[in-house]
């Protein structure tokens, strides 16, 4: 296994000027993804698909062992969330190189969502264990500790089943099989409980859209929870049968169902696109007019990162990763963080990042197939950000 070392300027004789080093260094390692990345070094483009297919190899990217196993994982407050339910515990893990910087007791299995004041994580049992779920806990980025604990219960007392949890500007919701609850998080309880009822199955998915969640049923019907403790079900099925919903790009909803990816319009319930991936999609980021997805594809050395374009669908770039077994994917400091359910942290530095979007982002942007190469690169064609979070410090 390759373990990642910090990297060692060279010393350059006759030369004394730091800055010069630091530039001759930077231009080694620019050439060296140019060399990666170029296009005439790379397989052939499969007929009729504009995909590229990229090698990230172990001699690229940086790999820990840095848990047991790896959960659910969210990049907030500059660092990467991590739930390792082996040992029961969230790592805090550096942004800047994956250190481990608190062990958090949860527990057990968690689900996970980051806002601008709070970590967020419920307890879960998976889809598959139908026990009583919870608490909800608030950890504080400020002091690494359990700040709070919310019991996960019905007006009348009944324990809930949750399978995941939803922060941002507009609160934090929980949500299960047949209900989404808000959390009042002052008053550490359930501040309204939306119920939905058996006609439609159970909700698959669930994701926050316009400040609100929005879910998808078992028979493909979107559920809105508008912020007056009702449910409302549209009266006509989107093509969400079966799909888990994964994310929001724009006004697109993403869902992923037997190894596709797919993008439904919430407005009309039409769907707008669906791209075969592999046998299995994990976690998906949405930014800069690209999707991103991990997951694994028959045939290959290892699992796969794709890169699409969220309008239409098209697969822009993909690279094979050294790990099989992906679990989850956040974007934090301008690098990708991918965990495995072994406990393994591979992450995608930033120059190689850069470098990805941007070529997936010139094959977006070509009206031939083929990069777009009329106007000199722009910074914002190399801008990840975003698909990242940064540090709260700076």
């Amino acid at each position: 296994m390759y373990t990642a070392q910090p990297a060692q300027e060279p010393a350059l004789a006759g030369c004394h000027d730091e800055s010069v080093v630091r530039l001759l260094a930077l231009a080694a390692i620019i050439a060296l993804v140019l060399v990666v990345l170029e296009p005439g070094g790379l397989p052939a483009r499969e007929p009729g698909s504009s995909e590229r297919r990229l090698q990230l190899g172990d001699r690229l990217l940086p790999r820990l062992m840095a848990a047991e196993s790896f959960g659910a994982l969210a990049g907030g407050w500059g660092d990467v969330w991590a739930n390792d339910p082996s040992v029961g515990h969230v790592l805090r893990l550096d942004g800047r190189g994956g250190t481990v910087r608190a062990r958090i007791p949860v527990g057990g299995r968690v689900a996970l969502a980051v806002d601008r004041h709070s970590v967020w994580a419920v307890r879960w049992g998976g889809r598959f264990w139908r026990r009583p779920n919870g608490p909800l806990l608030r950890i504080d980025p400020v002091t690494d500790r359990v700040a709070s604990r919310v019991a996960l219960r019905t007006p009348g007392g009944e324990p809930l089943v949750a399978f995941g949890v939803l922060a941002g500007p507009g609160g934090v919701w929980v949500w299960g099989p047949r209900h989404v609850a808000r959390i009042d998080p002052a008053a550490g309880r359930i501040a309204e409980l939306a119920e939905v009822g058996d006609e439609h199955g159970e909700l698959t998915g669930a994701v926050l859209a316009g400040g609100a969640p929005l879910a998808a049923t078992a028979d493909g019907h979107l559920v809105r929870f508008p912020r007056d403790g009702a449910s409302r079900v549209d009266p006509r099925p989107a093509p969400l049968a079966g799909a888990e919903l994964k994310a929001v790009a724009g006004p697109r909803l993403l869902a992923a169902r037997d190894g596709s990816l797919l993008a439904v319009d919430p407005s009309t319930d039409r769907l707008l696109w669906q791209r075969p991936l592999g046998f299995h999609i994990g976690a998906v980021l949405a930014g800069g007019g690209l999707v991103l997805a991990h997951g694994g594809a028959l045939g290959d050395s290892g699992d796969r990162l794709w890169a699409l374009d969220a309008e239409s669908g098209r697969v822009l770039a993909s690279a094979s990763l050294p790990v099989f077994g992906t679990s989850g994917m956040t974007a934090v400091e301008e690098k990708l963080w991918i965990a495995t359910s072994e406990g393994e942290l591979v992450i995608v530095p930033r120059v190689l990042t850069r470098a990805f979007l941007a070529r997936a982002r010139g094959w977006r942007a070509g009206t031939s197939g083929g990069p777009d190469v009329s106007e000199p690169a722009q910074e914002g064609v190399l801008d990840p950000r975003p698909l990242t979070t940064r540090r709260a410090d700076g």
